[in-house]
């Protein structure tokens, strides 16, 4: 009987101890693989109006380098993609400042934002992201132009209003 509990009580502390060891290994960020996709996305940038427009948005009577127009409020992403062997791409959802409704996308460097939906896991069958407060997007990048190892990056825009 006293060994039976001895068994147990050891088995126990076995089985603790890999439970922290496990812990412990999960709260380390391992280096990604060789070949992997790496991915950053920076904070989210609000541009006032008044604030140099940083591009020309689609649809918009608005000048890169002019005033961005008083009614209007720029929305900044910085995307970077360094390409592995397996492709991966950036997602998120625009959201406008409270207020606001969403009138367009744009893009600077080497990047692009593919519209999909409310949310970046929901697909769509038609753009309707004018008057939304919010919209997903997936950043992608021409795989024509950027190898494997190579990295493509840019600032994703939203316009709202």
């Amino acid at each position: 009987m006293l060994r039976s509990i001895t068994r147990t009580a050891i088995a126990a502390a076995a089985a603790a101890a890999l439970l922290v060891a496990g812990a412990a290994v999960a709260q380390t960020v391992a280096p990604p693989a060789p070949g992997t996709t790496t991915i950053s996305v920076g904070p989210r940038v609000q541009l006032a109006a008044g604030a140099t427009d940083p591009t020309d948005f689609p649809g918009v009577k608005d000048r890169k380098g002019q005033p961005i127009p008083s009614q209007y409020r720029a929305i900044a992403y910085d995307v970077s993609i360094t390409r592995g062997s397996v492709e991966t791409y950036p997602a998120f959802t625009v959201r406008c400042p409270p207020g606001r409704k969403l009138v367009t996308f744009a893009a600077t460097g080497s990047v692009a934002p593919q519209i999909v939906g409310f949310t970046p896991f929901v697909r769509r069958r038609a753009f309707g992201y004018e008057g939304k407060a919010s919209w997903g997007v997936i950043v992608d990048y021409d795989r024509r132009v950027t190898g494997v190892g190579q990295t493509a990056s840019g600032t994703v825009y939203a316009l709202c209003r």
